[in-house]
């Protein structure tokens, strides 16, 4: 059981600051279970219609490469 939560909230947090946004806590978590579609709607109601979320998005992925290729990925707490 591994942690992908902890890359994905670490991915879209940097990406959107390198576009001048800021994810926090609170919005990622209404994203947490929901498909790319439905993410993409919640940021969009979010930040508005100008909000990159294509460039972001791409952003998004080479941040999670970057992070599992230099720290693995994290297991969740109690799995050992």
């Amino acid at each position: 059981m591994f942690d992908t939560e902890k890359i994905s909230f670490i991915s879209w947090k940097n990406a959107a600051y390198k576009y001048g946004y800021e994810i926090d806590e609170e919005i990622f978590n209404g994203t947490i279970g929901a498909n790319l579609e439905r993410t993409i709607e919640i940021y969009l109601k979010h930040f508005g219609e100008k909000f990159p979320i294509d460039a972001i998005r791409n952003e998004r992925f080479i941040i999670s490469e970057n992070f599992i290729k230099q720290n693995g990925v994290p297991v969740k707490e109690g799995l050992y």
